[in-house]
């Protein structure tokens, strides 16, 4: 792993992280699929500390591990896309695998022919039965009039054999998975944002129907790793063979010299007025463009830190929003 980029601005986490790579490479390699390599996984840690800098704070070990964890369910973080994201939460890394991912995931089964998940409105067309000849039948309401309460969500799959499943939440069934969410007293979490709440509903259905996908060890991983997630154990690094961490790390000369670099002098850590700079030129669309490329969680967060209860529309408040996201922590 001699080729590993180098650290930027000499940044003790992200030369601490490239450390612990290059120490424990062979059992790295070894779980990576085929089209990332180390150099690769280094590079989107670099880019997870730029867009969230509170990262930097978060045990490197649980950093390394949500790296490796989406890495070996073959996501990118933070992309357009919205599949998954890493975030800061009392002082560890987590990875969310957002519900767009996991059915990227279960795309990756060779049975799968299709997999969706919608929310149902009371005034949708609505009507399912389960058993030995289970239906489901949604047809939205196309009206003039607003669609109503939410009132249920659900995911479904079809096979390739022509076998289908589906799972149905109610009230009832999205109160239980709130209650293990650790946000969910605050009043900026996704789960008490009314434009946000059918979003959590069908990422609730989801993630009760991944579990039943069968021939998709990517989902069914995924899913172990938020099984780990839950009791503080590290899903991706307890699979590693010999991995090898003694303890925190800094820029020190001794760790340059066993990365092959040269000591440096230590830094002092000074605002980062290039990124205000670059914030301020841009135009309002280009605003726009950057927020909507975060996950709902950094938006949520970047509202809660720029003092907004719903997201503004004019270039001040947007450039604020931005420069609370990009200066978190």
């Amino acid at each position: 792993m001699t080729n590993l980029p180098q650290t930027q601005n000499d940044n003790p986490t992200a030369v601490a992280i490239k450390n612990i790579m290059v120490t424990n490479m062979k059992a790295i390699t070894s779980v990576l699929p085929k089209h990332l390599t180390p150099e690769r996984v280094l590079r989107m840690t670099y880019t997870a500390l730029q867009r969230t800098p509170k990262l930097m704070t978060c045990d490197q070990l649980s950093l390394v591990n949500a790296m490796l964890e989406a890495s070996m369910l073959g996501l990118e973080i933070n992309t357009p896309q919205h599949l998954c994201t890493i975030l800061p939460y009392k002082g560890k890394a987590q990875l969310i695998v957002e519900y767009r991912g996991k059915i990227a995931l279960a795309y990756q089964s060779p049975n799968v022919s299709h997999f969706s998940a919608h929310a149902v409105f009371e005034q949708d067309g609505f009507d399912y039965e389960y058993g030995t000849e289970q239906k489901l039948y949604h047809k939205p309401y196309s009206g003039k009039e607003d669609r109503g309460e939410l009132i249920a969500a659900y995911a479904q799959i079809k096979y390739k054999d022509g076998a289908f499943d589906f799972e149905v939440i109610h009230q009832a069934d999205a109160d239980q998975a709130k209650s293990f969410s650790p946000s969910k007293g605050s009043s900026y979490s996704p789960w008490n944002v009314k434009e946000h709440i059918p979003a959590m509903w069908v990422k609730t259905a989801i993630h009760r129907l991944s579990k039943r996908v069968p021939q998709c060890p990517e989902l069914h991983l995924a899913t172990k790793f938020e099984s780990a997630q839950d009791i503080g154990q590290h899903g991706a690094i307890d699979m590693l063979p010999n991995f090898e961490y003694t303890a925190p790390l800094t820029a020190s000369d001794d760790i340059n010299s066993k990365i092959g670099e040269e000591p440096t002098e230590t830094k002092t850590t000074e605002p980062d007025t290039g990124s205000n700079a670059v914030i301020e030129a841009m135009t309002v669309e280009q605003l726009k463009t950057e927020i909507a490329a975060l996950s709902e969680e950094e938006q949520v967060a970047a509202l809660q830190a720029a003092d907004f209860t719903n997201m503004p529309t004019g270039k001040g408040s947007l450039q604020k929003v931005l420069l609370a996201h990009v200066n978190a922590g």
